[in-house]
């Protein structure tokens, strides 16, 4: 499993994907990612293009773990 660190690893991921016959899916670190955009957490609403980028591929989109804690 290969995971998404920054914005051009969403940009290429689709490449990252097809780079190996081995590798079985993809997944956001979210948190790398918000820090590499230099953003901050909210409800995922700065996630969305992330996710929507690379979950169109074929294949199923696997739920990914969650770094955000919230309100508690």
């Amino acid at each position: 499993m290969a995971a998404i660190e920054s914005a051009v690893g969403v940009i290429n991921a689709v490449a990252i994907a097809r780079r190996s016959p081995r590798l079985i899916g993809i997944a956001l670190a979210a948190f790398d990612y918000v820090m590499d955009m230099q953003t901050e957490r909210s409800d995922g609403t700065e996630l969305f293009y992330a996710r929507a980028r690379y979950c169109m591929p074929p294949g199923q989109p696997v739920s990914m773990p969650s770094t955000w804690c919230g309100q508690m």
